[in-house]
Protein backbone atom coordinates (compact mmCIF):
# COMPACT_ATOMS: atom_id res chain seq x y z
CA UNK A 1 0.00 0.00 0.00
CA UNK A 2 2.76 2.46 0.94
CA UNK A 3 4.65 1.69 -2.27
CA UNK A 4 1.54 2.21 -4.38
CA UNK A 5 0.77 5.46 -2.58
CA UNK A 6 4.32 6.73 -3.09
CA UNK A 7 4.13 5.88 -6.79
CA UNK A 8 0.79 7.63 -7.13
CA UNK A 9 2.06 10.77 -5.42
CA UNK A 10 5.16 10.83 -7.60
CA UNK A 11 3.02 10.60 -10.72
CA UNK A 12 0.59 13.24 -9.52
CA UNK A 13 3.49 15.52 -8.60
CA UNK A 14 4.37 15.78 -12.25
CA UNK A 15 1.27 17.91 -12.92
CA UNK A 16 1.92 20.31 -10.05
CA UNK A 17 5.08 22.07 -11.18
CA UNK A 18 7.73 21.28 -13.77
CA UNK A 19 10.61 21.66 -11.31
CA UNK A 20 9.09 20.12 -8.19
CA UNK A 21 9.43 16.47 -7.20
CA UNK A 22 7.15 14.72 -4.71
CA UNK A 23 10.11 13.95 -2.44
CA UNK A 24 11.29 17.58 -2.23
CA UNK A 25 11.45 19.21 1.19
CA UNK A 26 9.05 22.07 1.85
CA UNK A 27 11.80 24.68 1.68
CA UNK A 28 13.00 23.18 -1.60
CA UNK A 29 9.49 23.44 -3.03
CA UNK A 30 9.36 27.10 -1.97
CA UNK A 31 12.75 27.81 -3.55
CA UNK A 32 11.82 26.12 -6.82
CA UNK A 33 8.35 27.65 -7.21
CA UNK A 34 9.34 31.19 -6.23
CA UNK A 35 12.63 30.96 -8.12
CA UNK A 36 10.85 29.88 -11.31
CA UNK A 37 8.42 32.79 -11.04
CA UNK A 38 11.22 35.30 -10.48
CA UNK A 39 13.13 33.94 -13.47
CA UNK A 40 10.12 34.14 -15.77
CA UNK A 41 9.19 37.64 -14.61
CA UNK A 42 12.71 38.77 -15.46
CA UNK A 43 12.34 37.29 -18.94
CA UNK A 44 9.10 39.20 -19.42
CA UNK A 45 10.73 42.39 -18.11
CA UNK A 46 13.61 42.12 -20.57
CA UNK A 47 11.24 41.57 -23.50
CA UNK A 48 8.93 44.54 -22.84
CA UNK A 49 8.08 46.44 -26.03
CA UNK A 50 7.80 50.11 -25.05
CA UNK A 51 6.06 51.17 -28.27
CA UNK A 52 3.31 48.60 -27.84
CA UNK A 53 2.89 49.51 -24.18
CA UNK A 54 2.47 53.14 -25.22
CA UNK A 55 -0.17 52.16 -27.80
CA UNK A 56 -2.06 50.04 -25.28
CA UNK A 57 -1.97 52.67 -22.53
CA UNK A 58 -3.11 55.37 -24.97
CA UNK A 59 -6.03 53.22 -26.08
CA UNK A 60 -7.07 52.46 -22.51
CA UNK A 61 -6.84 56.08 -21.38
CA UNK A 62 -8.93 57.27 -24.33
CA UNK A 63 -11.58 54.54 -24.15
CA UNK A 64 -15.09 55.26 -22.89
CA UNK A 65 -15.38 51.63 -21.82
CA UNK A 66 -13.01 48.71 -21.40
CA UNK A 67 -13.74 44.99 -21.68
CA UNK A 68 -11.29 42.56 -20.07
CA UNK A 69 -11.81 39.00 -21.27
CA UNK A 70 -10.25 35.69 -20.30
CA UNK A 71 -11.25 32.09 -19.71
CA UNK A 72 -9.86 29.43 -17.40
CA UNK A 73 -6.91 30.65 -15.35
CA UNK A 74 -6.93 33.93 -17.29
CA UNK A 75 -10.45 34.66 -16.01
CA UNK A 76 -9.12 35.52 -12.55
CA UNK A 77 -6.59 37.86 -14.20
CA UNK A 78 -9.38 39.60 -16.12
CA UNK A 79 -11.29 40.08 -12.86
CA UNK A 80 -8.19 41.52 -11.21
CA UNK A 81 -7.81 43.94 -14.12
CA UNK A 82 -11.38 45.13 -13.66
CA UNK A 83 -10.66 45.73 -9.97
CA UNK A 84 -7.54 47.75 -10.83
CA UNK A 85 -8.88 49.90 -13.65
CA UNK A 86 -12.31 50.89 -12.35
CA UNK A 87 -10.56 52.78 -9.55
CA UNK A 88 -9.12 55.10 -12.19
CA UNK A 89 -12.67 56.22 -12.96
CA UNK A 90 -12.78 54.13 -16.13
CA UNK A 91 -15.91 52.21 -17.10
CA UNK A 92 -14.78 48.61 -17.34
CA UNK A 93 -15.99 45.06 -16.86
CA UNK A 94 -14.57 41.54 -16.94
CA UNK A 95 -16.11 38.81 -19.09
CA UNK A 96 -15.05 35.27 -18.24
CA UNK A 97 -17.28 32.83 -20.12
CA UNK A 98 -17.73 32.26 -23.85
CA UNK A 99 -21.28 33.69 -24.25
CA UNK A 100 -20.38 36.86 -22.32
CA UNK A 101 -17.11 37.30 -24.21
CA UNK A 102 -18.83 36.98 -27.58
CA UNK A 103 -21.53 39.44 -26.55
CA UNK A 104 -18.97 41.92 -25.22
CA UNK A 105 -17.25 41.83 -28.61
CA UNK A 106 -20.56 42.18 -30.45
CA UNK A 107 -21.46 45.40 -28.61
CA UNK A 108 -18.01 46.93 -28.97
CA UNK A 109 -17.57 50.22 -30.80
CA UNK A 110 -14.92 52.78 -31.69
CA UNK A 111 -14.82 54.02 -28.09
CA UNK A 112 -14.16 50.52 -26.69
CA UNK A 113 -10.87 49.00 -25.61
CA UNK A 114 -11.11 45.20 -25.80
CA UNK A 115 -8.38 43.50 -23.75
CA UNK A 116 -7.97 39.75 -24.26
CA UNK A 117 -5.88 37.70 -21.83
CA UNK A 118 -4.71 34.20 -22.74
CA UNK A 119 -1.45 32.39 -22.04
CA UNK A 120 -1.70 30.10 -25.06
CA UNK A 121 -3.53 32.54 -27.28
CA UNK A 122 -5.34 29.64 -28.91
CA UNK A 123 -8.80 29.85 -27.33
CA UNK A 124 -11.16 29.90 -30.31
CA UNK A 125 -13.78 31.89 -28.41
CA UNK A 126 -11.31 34.59 -27.40
CA UNK A 127 -9.61 34.79 -30.81
CA UNK A 128 -12.97 34.97 -32.58
CA UNK A 129 -14.21 37.65 -30.18
CA UNK A 130 -11.13 39.79 -30.82
CA UNK A 131 -11.81 39.54 -34.54
CA UNK A 132 -15.39 40.70 -33.96
CA UNK A 133 -14.15 43.60 -31.81
CA UNK A 134 -11.70 44.68 -34.51
CA UNK A 135 -14.49 44.69 -37.10
CA UNK A 136 -16.62 46.77 -34.70
CA UNK A 137 -13.88 49.41 -34.60
CA UNK A 138 -12.64 48.74 -31.06
CA UNK A 139 -9.02 49.03 -30.01
CA UNK A 140 -7.89 45.47 -29.32
CA UNK A 141 -5.09 44.56 -26.93
CA UNK A 142 -3.85 41.06 -26.14
CA UNK A 143 -1.69 39.70 -23.34
CA UNK A 144 -0.55 36.44 -24.85
CA UNK A 145 2.24 34.25 -26.20
CA UNK A 146 4.34 35.15 -29.26
CA UNK A 147 3.19 33.52 -32.49
CA UNK A 148 -0.26 32.66 -31.16
CA UNK A 149 -3.47 33.21 -33.09
CA UNK A 150 -4.50 35.80 -30.53
CA UNK A 151 -1.25 37.72 -31.01
CA UNK A 152 -1.99 37.85 -34.73
CA UNK A 153 -5.64 38.85 -34.28
CA UNK A 154 -5.15 41.78 -31.87
CA UNK A 155 -4.01 45.19 -33.03
CA UNK A 156 -1.68 45.63 -30.04
CA UNK A 157 -0.28 42.32 -28.77
CA UNK A 158 1.71 42.54 -25.55
CA UNK A 159 3.76 39.37 -25.74
CA UNK A 160 4.38 37.38 -22.58
CA UNK A 161 6.81 34.57 -23.34
CA UNK A 162 6.73 32.35 -20.24
CA UNK A 163 8.24 28.87 -20.26
CA UNK A 164 5.31 27.08 -18.63
CA UNK A 165 3.17 24.34 -20.16
CA UNK A 166 -0.27 25.26 -18.84
CA UNK A 167 -1.81 22.28 -20.64
CA UNK A 168 0.00 20.07 -18.12
CA UNK A 169 0.85 22.25 -15.12
CA UNK A 170 -1.30 24.55 -13.00
CA UNK A 171 -0.68 28.13 -14.27
CA UNK A 172 1.67 29.89 -11.87
CA UNK A 173 4.47 31.92 -13.47
CA UNK A 174 2.33 32.78 -16.49
CA UNK A 175 -0.48 34.11 -14.29
CA UNK A 176 1.96 36.24 -12.29
CA UNK A 177 3.43 37.59 -15.54
CA UNK A 178 -0.03 38.58 -16.79
CA UNK A 179 -0.80 40.33 -13.49
CA UNK A 180 2.52 42.18 -13.59
CA UNK A 181 1.88 43.39 -17.14
CA UNK A 182 -1.56 44.64 -16.14
CA UNK A 183 0.00 46.49 -13.20
CA UNK A 184 2.33 48.21 -15.67
CA UNK A 185 -0.61 49.06 -17.93
CA UNK A 186 -2.62 50.49 -15.05
CA UNK A 187 0.21 52.82 -14.01
CA UNK A 188 0.87 53.91 -17.60
CA UNK A 189 -2.86 54.53 -18.13
CA UNK A 190 -3.13 56.53 -14.90
CA UNK A 191 -0.22 58.73 -15.96
CA UNK A 192 -1.99 59.51 -19.22
CA UNK A 193 -5.32 60.15 -17.51
CA UNK A 194 -3.63 62.71 -15.27
CA UNK A 195 -4.99 64.29 -12.11
CA UNK A 196 -8.51 62.97 -12.70
CA UNK A 197 -7.30 59.38 -12.31
CA UNK A 198 -5.45 60.29 -9.11
CA UNK A 199 -8.60 61.94 -7.77
CA UNK A 200 -10.56 58.75 -8.41
CA UNK A 201 -7.87 56.66 -6.72
CA UNK A 202 -7.95 58.94 -3.69
CA UNK A 203 -11.73 58.73 -3.57
CA UNK A 204 -11.70 54.93 -3.71
CA UNK A 205 -9.13 54.74 -0.91
CA UNK A 206 -11.14 57.19 1.19
CA UNK A 207 -14.25 55.06 0.70
CA UNK A 208 -12.39 52.00 1.97
CA UNK A 209 -11.13 53.94 4.98
CA UNK A 210 -14.67 55.00 5.86
CA UNK A 211 -15.88 51.42 5.49
CA UNK A 212 -13.25 50.20 7.94
CA UNK A 213 -14.13 52.93 10.38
Amino acid sequence: MRLRLAGYLATRGEVLHAEVAAEDATTTVADKVIGASIRELRRVQQAVDGDRLDQAADALAQASRIAFVGVGASASVALDAQNKFFRLGLACAAFCDEPSIRQAAAVSAADTAFVAISKTGESSAVVSAVGDAVRAGAATIALTSPGSRLAQAAQTPLLIDVDEDTALYTPMSSRLAQLAMLDVLQICTAIRAGSAALDYLDASKAALTRAKG
